[in-house]
């Protein structure tokens, strides 16, 4: 028994026309431009890091003090890392409706990430990463909720200004 391929038949199937593969590109970079800005939407946890000449313990102490206003989640202090509740606080929310109505119960609440990392004897890296969302007027069927927004710059600053100013005190001093 002898098959017989016509290979003139498969390829006549599998031609495009030059439209149809212009289509075909368009969708692609289309999906592909989707993906890639849905993925840039995400706020994702950002944050600060600063180098300090201080001992690991010393930093660690500390750490503890300044987050004292957080509700802690948990610590680690063989990796460094220590993790904080959401605190809430109370936020501004944009108005809504044609008589720019305030929203019932707008509020914002942050979560602190903090590692401490030993670089050198006497030298640590620390990282503060904040995640924050927002409650508030959201529309549609879900009125109400939290939504992910990027992390305040200014808050993390003020943190880390706290890190830096009770570290002097010990007489620690900032490598950067």
């Amino acid at each position: 028994m002898r098959i017989i391929i016509n290979f003139s038949e498969i390829r006549k199937q599998l031609y495009f026309h030059p439209k149809q593969i212009r289509i075909l590109y368009v969708m692609l970079f289309s999906f592909l431009f989707l993906l890639a800005n849905c993925v840039s939407l995400n706020p994702a946890t950002q944050g600060i890091d600063t180098y300090l000449a201080c001992p690991y313990q010393t930093v660690w102490e500390r750490a503890l003090t300044v987050l004292g206003d957080y509700p802690l989640a948990s610590l680690n202090q063989q990796a460094g890392r220590i993790e904080t509740d959401w605190r809430e606080q109370p936020a501004t929310g944009r108005p809504y409706g044609l008589f720019g109505r305030e929203g019932l119960e707008n509020k914002e609440r942050s979560q602190l990430t903090v590692t401490i990392t030993p670089v050198d004897d006497g030298e640590v890296r620390l990282q503060i990463a904040e995640r924050r969302q927002h409650w508030g007027f959201r529309g549609g069927a879900h009125i109400y909720g939290w939504e992910p927004i990027p992390p305040s710059q200014e808050h993390l600053q003020q943190i880390l200004e706290r890190f830096k100013h009770t570290l002097e005190k010990q007489g620690c001093r900032n490598l950067l």
